[in-house]
C-alpha cells in the first residue's frame, strides 16, 4: 500500500512492517538497511532546451523556468543541490509549477514547461527513450543515502525478509540509472 503524508511516517507509531526513507536517518531506535543514494539531476524535455536554451551552469538556471518540488512537511521547497570540484552548494528554487510527488514532477517535465530536479532513477527511463535530456552534468552532487527502516524485530518476519530480498533483488549494483549521470 503507497501513503502519502505531510510528514514521513513513523513506522513503529503507525504500525508499519518497514518504510523507505530517503535522507539522514532519525535517531529513532529502528533498525536501517541501507539500500543506496539517490542522486538528483536536473532534466528537460528536448522541446523546452529547443525553446529556451540549455542552462550551462546552476547560476543560469535564474534565467529558465524552473519546475519545483515542495515538501509540505518541512513547509518550503527543495533546494536544488549541485556541486563543482568538491564543494556542495544549493540554489533555492519555486516555479509557477510546484508539486509534491515525484511523478507529477516527471509528468511536468516530459510535457515541456521547463526545468525539473528528479532523481536519477526516476527519470532513467524517459532520458534513455530521449524524451527528456540531463542538464549540468559536471554539477551533479553525491546522492542522498536511501535506506529501509524496521521497528526492532521486524526485518526477521517473513513478509519484511521478503520485502527486502526482493530490493536487493530489483536494485542492481551498480544501478542501470547512474549511467545518466555521467558526463559526456
Amino acid at each position: 500500500m503507497t501513503n502519502v503524508h505531510e510528514r514521513p511516517p513513523d513506522p513503529a507509531e503507525e504500525g508499519l512492517d518497514a518504510v523507505v526513507r530517503f535522507g539522514p536517518l532519525p535517531d529513532s531506535g529502528m533498525v536501517a538497511r541501507r539500500l543506496g543514494d539517490a542522486v538528483f539531476v536536473g532534466c528537460a524535455s528536448p522541446d523546452y532546451l529547443d525553446r529556451y536554451g540549455t542552462p550551462a551552469t546552476p547560476d543560469h538556471l535564474a534565467h529558465h523556468r524552473c519546475l519545483g518540488y515542495t515538501t509540505p512537511w518541512l513547509g518550503h521547497f527543495r533546494d536544488w543541490v549541485f556541486a563543482d570540484k568538491g564543494a556542495v552548494f544549493t540554489r533555492q528554487i519555486s516555479g509557477k509549477l510546484n508539486v509534491n510527488s515525484a511523478e507529477a514532477l516527471l509528468e511536468a517535465a516530459l510535457a515541456g514547461p521547463g526545468i525539473a530536479m528528479v532523481a536519477a532513477f526516476v527519470a532513467h527511463e524517459a532520458v534513455k527513450a530521449g524524451r527528456l535530456r540531463v542538464l549540468l552534468k559536471d554539477y551533479i552532487a553525491p546522492g542522498v543515502p536511501v535506506s529501509v527502516l524496521c521497528p526492532p524485530g521486524r526485518q526477521r518476519t517473513p513478509r519484511v525478509r521478503w520485502f527486502l530480498d526482493v530490493l536487493q533483488e530489483i536494485i542492481p549494483s551498480p544501478p542501470p540509472w547512474e549511467e545518466i549521470t555521467r558526463s559526456g
